[in-house]
Order: C-alpha cells, then structure tokens, then sequence
C-alpha cells in the first residue's frame, strides 16, 4: 500500500526516510507501543496521498470491515448498521450485467439474509473479494421526477412591430408572472 504512494507530493517527500524505515523488513520483527503510535502519527496521516481508483468498491470495503470489527467485537447494534448499508450497496448491484450475474447467487444470500444468519470472518472476507469489483456498475439513485403545480398569469400582453421595412407577421409578446 504505501508503495502506491505518489512519490513527487511534498507530503510524502517530507517523509521519505520515514518510509524508507518501514520499507525495510527489520523494522517489522519486533512492534511495540512505541512503534505503534510511531506508525500512527508519522505513517499513517500519509495514506490521505493514496489516489483513490474506485470509491464504490472503497465504501463497500469499509462497510465490510466494520461488520467484521462488530462481529470481533460482538457488538449486535453495529453489526446490523454495517449489515444495513452493505445490504444496501448489493442490491444496487444489476443482475443485467454478466459479470455481476455470474455472483448472483451471493448477492441473493446477502439481500436475502441467508448470509446474516451465522455471518464469519471467512464470509466477510469472500464478500470483499467477489463483489468490491462490481462496485463499478453498482446503479445510482435516481431521483424521481417532481410534479409542481404553479399557475402561469400574464401580467401585459401585445402585439410587437418589427422596424424592418417588409411587413411581415407581428410578434407575439406576453410577460409571465411566475
């Protein structure tokens, strides 16, 4: 990950030696508070320079990792806000497309709650790995169209004669008063 790091961002310029230093194998043998906090201060305000590829699949990930962290933690009432909002995200996915039809059978289980019956770290994984890709096609809200009933009145109504010298027709003009 911190390999995708641009390497031309002052940020990340700044911290080159910093992440030379976790770049190298030794560092990793032995982690401790202090290195810990180290990662969390120095390293970790760096990611904010990731590029970001697929926002979709992004989202759904950390909804997937939440559930996972909730189940870690047994914690019912985040569990079923990270198994709404992923329930969400899949059925937004359309069964239209090959490539998201050939997962159908998963997305069914996770709309259907057949998934949510026994979930495991396992499952969550695998949920990740086959449908963060579809992200992508996942379709958008769209908004429904609004009727509005607004009276039109005219407020001055005439004829307008053109100064050209042909006669031709007039032009009707009426302001609308909205």
């Amino acid at each position: 990950m911190l390999s995708a790091l641009p390497k031309n961002t002052i940020g990340i310029i700044e911290r080159r030696e910093d992440l030379e230093r976790v770049g190298e194998d030794a560092f990793w043998k032995t982690l401790d508070e202090a290195k810990w906090s180290w990662l969390r201060d120095a390293i970790a305000p760096l990611l904010k320079y990731l590029p970001v590829e697929d926002p979709d699949a992004m989202l759904f990930e950390k909804d997937v990792t939440d559930a996972a962290i909730a189940l870690l933690a047994n914690d019912e009432s985040r569990l079923e806000s990270a198994q709404a909002a992923i329930v969400e995200q899949v059925s937004r996915l359309p069964l239209s497309i090959a490539v998201v039809a050939k997962a159908r059978e998963l997305i069914e289980q996770v709309t259907g709650g057949a998934f949510w019956a026994k979930p495991t770290d396992d499952n969550l994984n695998e949920l990740t790995e086959r449908l963060a890709p579809l992200m992508q096609h996942k379709q958008r809200f769209a908004l429904p169209i609004r009727e509005l009933n607004l009276t039109d009145a005219v407020v001055r109504q005439g004829t307008r004669h053109f100064r050209t010298g042909t006669p031709g027709p007039s032009a009707y003009s009426a302001i609308v008063k909205w």
